[in-house]
């Protein structure tokens, strides 16, 4: 066995210093990553590669939307199906994708609270249109010509250029009086979150435009979770309305 030797304290000072420097290159190694860490978890993406090593060479005869490529890669856009539930039922799915992104720590809540909120009350302003022309259509003749001149957003037989949910709530509680739906403590719950939202963003744009709100109970912070839930509660009654007009429309 090799005896070791013996340092003289000018060596110890040599090998303190080199250790010294390994250690400060490793703290500044971890610095540098936390940061990394950081501006990942404050800009809620990290640096993703996938796109631009397809870089694409963009010309005069590039098509923004052209038809997908291969199978898989693409969606329908041209839907057979409803274009109502389409878009209402899309919208509502992008809103909880993009809730679970904040929720698992993958987005960051400060960037995603405004399309979230926005999404969700677009989704909202679709369903409730989707009721009203839907409600109106499975009721019979003599009803449409009662009811219609009540309405203040359907107009010969189309929606009108109306944002406010408040407006587009009561128009789908009168088409429910006309087709006998009972209006039970469900309905005042909806309305009252309906209602919530209207006096928050009455046009659709206050979480749509960094310029355009005039909030009115919003404070410094949100609680997305209690959000979220109060939206899935309330899109779960539209839907279930939804399915009891279209029973009616298949009966």
């Amino acid at each position: 066995m090799t005896k070791k030797k013996k340092l003289t304290p000018e060596e110890y000072k040599v090998i303190a210093r080199k250790k010294g420097e390994w250690m400060l290159k490793c703290l500044e190694r971890d610095k540098l990553k936390k940061e990394e860490e950081l501006l990942e978890s404050w800009f809620g993406y990290a640096h993703d590669e996938r796109f631009c090593d397809a870089r694409i060479n963009i010309t005069k005869d590039t098509k923004l939307f052209q038809e997908e490529s291969e199978f898989g890669v693409g969606a329908w856009i041209k839907v057979p199906a409803s274009k109502d539930v389409m878009y209402s039922d899309g919208y509502s799915q992008a809103a909880r994708i993009i809730y679970d992104s904040i929720s698992e720590k993958k987005g960051n809540s400060n960037f995603l609270v405004y399309p979230l909120i926005f999404i969700y009350r677009q989704c909202l302003e679709l369903k409730l249109k989707e009721l009203i022309r839907a409600g109106f259509k499975v009721l019979n003749n003599e009803l449409k010509q009662e009811i219609e001149p009540q309405l203040k957003t359907f107009n010969n037989g189309e929606i009108e250029k109306v944002h406010k949910l408040n407006l587009l709530w009561n128009d789908v509680k009168i088409l429910a009086s006309g087709l006998k739906f009972e209006q039970d403590e469900e309905w005042k719950e909806a309305e009252i979150i309906l209602n919530q939202f209207h006096e928050e963003d009455p046009n659709g744009v206050s979480f749509r435009f960094p310029y355009s709100h005039n909030w009115k109970t919003i404070k410094n912070t949100i609680d997305l979770y209690h959000f979220a839930s109060l939206m899935d509660i309330t899109i779960l009654f539209l839907d279930g309305i939804r399915d009891l007009v279209y029973e009616i429309e298949e009966a």
